[in-house]
């Protein structure tokens, strides 16, 4: 800017002051007293004046670019996240609306027709591939939760996950909502290591009647959690992923601390036995802290009403609140701790005794993996409360 100032001035038979350079007019050597003094240092602040506003117009466009990226990259990891968790809450309150309506006489028609819709995507059938548009919005949405939180997955044993071999993930804890079991554990991460490709994880089969998600959530590599589901899968070889200690966890949430439910379940230890599985505890650090709860029980409610209604309906009824009390999660680091593969033996019949011995091995690992990277989590005071 200061070279074309002074190559303008040059042109008008004037010479730009430099850095350390006199004050020297052409004009003044030609005894032309209007081209010296006042009127030249005049065109000097015009000229710097014009060059100082074009760069300071220049900064505030570079800095208004980078603002725009930075709210379009936040709408992105928001509107990824709306399609995968939020539709959620967004299938309630349209059915809570919609059944609103039908006390209007003027609306009831409006209301019927939101919810023939409704019922027409949950009776649409979900076939076994994705169409190549659902396969974008997945990779869309899954990556924007993996670079929303972040997500992270830490092996402690990489190398032994290689080997392509039936595995059971039971991944810990249930949390309110255990956004990062198929946050994580799906293709779409970019998280997995080779032996865990095609993993299906395994839900509740109540989140499979939810118009529009259901289609998403068995593209996503979902399917209802069932001895027959399981054990189809495994015995074709592939490996599933499921909490062992589903909503009954939830029952025993407390607020600054981890619960989980593992001393009575041993199907899923059972089922790795039968089918030579691989057990590869998983315990994901900051899952909690997504989101604040509060859930019904005593005083107001009693434990065994609570427990039956849970079981009964495939998950527990609870007020989930997060970023300025809505359902958006909190942005929390989430690190998935994968330990070691336990091998158990391949008994087709197994005893309860050995089953029970089996699981027992599973829990002392699963409180080893805790302690041992709880403080690199973030995590260095978090108990551990195992039911």
């Amino acid at each position: 800017m200061y070279r074309y100032a002074q190559s303008a001035l040059s042109a008008a038979g004037l010479q730009l002051r430099g850095r350390g350079q006199p004050a020297q007019q052409e004009g003044a050597r030609h005894g032309d007293s209007t081209r010296s003094g006042a009127p030249l240092s005049m065109y000097e602040n015009v000229l710097r004046s014009v060059a100082l506003s074009q760069k300071a117009t220049q900064e505030i466009a570079h800095g208004v670019v980078l603002l725009s990226r930075g709210v379009f990259k936040q709408t992105q990891l928001v509107g990824g996240l709306v399609m995968w968790i939020l539709a959620l809450y967004l299938n309630i309150w349209v059915c809570a609306i919609a059944t609103l309506l039908l006390l209007s006489a003027s609306a009831s028609w409006i209301a019927l027709g939101v919810l023939a819709f409704q019922l027409a995507l949950i009776l649409l059938p979900l076939g076994d591939e994705p169409p190549e548009w659902g396969r974008r919005l997945l990779a869309y949405s899954i990556g924007a939760a993996v670079n929303y939180f972040p997500f992270t997955l830490r092996m402690e044993d990489p190398a032994a996950v290689e080997v392509k071999r039936p595995y059971i993930v039971a991944f810990e804890p249930h949390s309110a909502l255990p956004v990062a079991m198929p946050g994580i554990l799906c293709e779409y991460s970019g998280l997995l290591p080779p032996g865990l490709s095609g993993i299906k994880t395994l839900a509740s089969s109540s989140i499979f009647f939810v118009p529009g998600l259901r289609h998403a959530w068995h593209w996503l590599g979902m399917r209802p959690v069932s001895k027959p589901v399981m054990s189809a899968i495994l015995a074709e070889g592939g490996s599933v992923a499921l909490c062992p200690g589903g909503v009954q966890e939830c029952l025993h949430m407390r607020h600054g601390e981890e619960a989980v439910y593992l001393t009575r379940r041993t199907g899923f230890v059972k089922m790795a036995m039968q089918h030579g599985a691989a057990l590869l505890p998983a315990f994901a650090f900051g899952q909690t802290d997504m989101y604040s709860w509060v859930k019904p029980g005593p005083p107001w409610v009693p434990g065994r009403v609570v427990e039956a209604l849970a079981r009964w309906i495939g998950f527990l009824p609870l007020v989930i609140y997060g970023v300025w009390g809505t359902p958006m999660p909190r942005r929390v680091p989430v690190t998935l701790v994968m330990g070691a593969p336990i091998v158990v033996p391949h008994i087709t019949d197994p005893s309860r005794e050995q089953v029970q011995e089996q699981l027992q091995r599973f829990i002392t690992a699963m409180e080893a993996l805790v302690a041992k990277h709880k403080a690199s989590a973030g995590y260095p005071d978090l108990p551990l409360r195992i039911y």
